[in-house]
């Protein structure tokens, strides 16, 4: 899925916005998304974010290609998982 985002945005390692008994001690950042208009892979449910809900998608970063999760909140969709976005 192809769609409009927030950036730059952090790519993290987990779908969690801090550490948790869900996510580790371990989050981190492993990639920047640059660009405002980006391709999402697939979703998964981790964390409650700022959103408001627990949906976080999956891309690749544009600095150095690497794979990581965004929260729901980031990216410009009317409801969340988007329609038609797979579960990871």
């Amino acid at each position: 899925m192809n769609c409009g985002n927030y950036a730059p945005t952090g790519l993290l390692n987990h779908p969690c916005t801090e550490p948790s008994a869900t996510c580790g001690n371990r989050i981190t950042q492993v990639d920047t998304l640059r660009s405002t208009y980006s391709w999402f892979k697939c979703y998964v449910r981790g964390e409650k974010h700022s959103g408001g809900n627990n949906v976080w998608y999956y891309t690749n970063g544009d600095d150095h290609g690497a794979y990581g999760y965004i929260p729901a909140s980031r990216v410009f969709t009317s409801v969340d998982p988007a329609p038609g976005l797979p579960y990871c």
